[in-house]
């Protein structure tokens, strides 16, 4: 069996929990569980996130076993440092822009790019926005409740008419709804659908340091960021010019940037075309079938992680 107090010292120097008694026992438990759903040995694990200690110490004992780790990512590559590295033995990235990032951290190893099965390209894209009007939609992510009220406040600023709310998974109505409080005047609706399905061309997306962005522009919605001066993108594909970023810029400038886009939606639709060919170079059926083709290959596991910056 792997080394107890050797894996606890790696999973607490990875810098995603804070040296507590309880992040302790929370790693010990996540090291036993492992080794449990591990017991069997089998020929390989997929996982779908790299940073939370749970993974991390299956990753661990997987490697320990021999055992070949397999990452499909759930979200964009991240910047920063719990998100940023992969250790696996193999992995299916998004895009050949989500290789070069971490080539360009220094990873080496099997990297393949397999695209999203989950994202569709949309038949509309010749035709332009279907609609005069657009719907706004606000994607918050589960953040401080001082940090959704920052964002709540920029909101109030553009005298929405209406405004749709798709909240995270892990954020709850009637939470939100008290943060919300008085601070918007406009009507709100919490929506159930994913931002995905509910937006339509020329719709406006707010949202902040989010992997929804990425959903939201596949169907040629306009994509408002809303992260703070001074604090770093999440997401390298949030650094592209046709995300509009609210700190840059005052609102009546967003406004006036949107109603441009909206007068030149040709442009901008072919300008996500090619956001698309960078940042999701397969979507649908065709990335299943490289998904599949990963997935069935049959090798032993490498010798050496791809790349492992918890434990550098």
């Amino acid at each position: 069996m792997m080394n107890l107090p050797g894996i606890l010292i790696r999973i607490l120097r990875g810098g995603q929990v804070s040296v507590l008694t309880k992040d302790i026992k929370s790693a010990t438990w996540s090291f036993i569980r492992a080794h449990q759903v591990l017991s069997g040995s089998p020929d390989s694990i997929v996982v779908f996130s790299q940073h939370s200690v749970t993974c991390r110490a299956l990753i661990w004992v997987a490697a320990a076993k021999e055992i070949r780790t397999v990452y499909l990512p759930h979200a964009p590559t991240a910047n920063n440092v719990a998100y940023q590295d992969l250790p696996v033995h193999v992995a299916g990235l998004w895009s050949r822009k989500d290789r070069e990032i971490y080539k360009s951290l220094g990873a080496s190893g099997k990297m393949k790019v397999v695209g999203n099965p989950l994202i569709q390209y949309a038949p509309w894209r010749a035709t332009g926005f279907a609609r005069q009007r657009c719907k706004y939609i606000f994607a918050p992510s589960p953040y401080h409740k001082n940090e959704l009220i920052r964002q709540i406040k920029w909101l109030k600023g553009f005298r929405l008419p209406m405004l749709h709310i798709c909240l995270h998974p892990r954020m709850k109505k009637h939470e939100m709804a008290e943060i919300i409080g008085d601070h918007l005047q406009c009507p709100i609706t919490f929506e159930s659908e994913r931002v995905a399905s509910l937006s339509e061309p020329g719709d406006v997306i707010f949202s902040c340091s989010s992997g929804v962005a990425l959903d939201a522009l596949k169907n040629g919605s306009i994509v408002v960021d809303l992260t703070a001066n001074g604090v770093r993108l999440n997401y390298y594909y949030l650094e592209d010019e046709i995300i509009v970023k609210l700190r840059d810029k005052s609102i009546g400038e967003v406004e006036q940037r949107i109603a441009g886009i909206r007068q030149n939606s040709a442009e901008y639709l072919q300008k996500t075309n090619v956001f698309f060919e960078d940042w999701m170079s397969y979507t649908g059926k065709e990335s299943l079938l490289r998904i599949k083709s990963l997935l069935d290959t049959k090798e032993a596991a490498p010798d050496k992680l791809i790349y492992d910056r918890w434990n550098a």
